[in-house]
């Protein structure tokens, strides 16, 4: 009788370790699921511009470079622009109108950050609006130049501003 009663109370604690040991792995392996449901949007913008060249550039000579971003995407963006003219000398005998109210001043990266969310569809204040060629310039130097203008733009969603939204991309070391 003594042996059947220790193979029952046996029995007993074998049933409840192992319901225990599944009570104790459901918890711990539980799982749900849920679907998202997301779309992706496009990040694009293409640089416009009014400009009015004339046939060759001179000493004295102002003329009219307005460069702006237009944001040809689906998302809002933030947008940051470089310009830079192609011949350092030229650069030296020139004055450019940078608009510093809604762009910032040229930063340490060498680009000029649009101060602004820039909606889908819409267009950025020019960076500058005329390019003025000093009177006392080299007229050979100053026949033919360039001034390069490149834009970039980051999604908008999820960060607070233009300097949070670019710097977050550069890696931390």
């Amino acid at each position: 009788m003594r042996a059947k009663k220790k193979k029952i109370i046996f029995s007993l604690l074998a049933l409840l370790a192992v319901v225990s040991i599944g009570i104790v792995y459901a918890y711990f392996t539980g799982s749900a699921n849920k679907n998202n449901q997301f779309s992706i949007g496009g990040n694009e913008v293409e640089i416009i511009e009014e400009f009015e060249p004339g046939d060759e550039t001179k000493p004295g000579d102002v003329f009219t470079k307005k460069p702006s971003v237009m944001n040809t995407g689906s998302v809002p963006c933030y947008v940051r622009a470089f310009a830079e003219f192609n011949d350092n000398a030229v650069a030296q005998c020139a004055s450019v109108d940078w608009n510093n109210t809604a762009w910032t001043v040229k930063q340490e990266d060498g680009f000029y950050y649009y101060k602004t969310v820039l909606q889908p569809g819409e267009v950025t204040e020019p960076l500058f609006t005329q390019v003025a060629i000093s009177s006392d310039a080299d007229p050979e130097l100053v026949k033919k130049f360039d001034i390069i203008v490149y834009a970039e733009s980051v999604q908008s969603e999820g960060f607070s501003n233009y300097e949070e939204a670019f710097y977050s991309l550069i890696p931390s070391e």
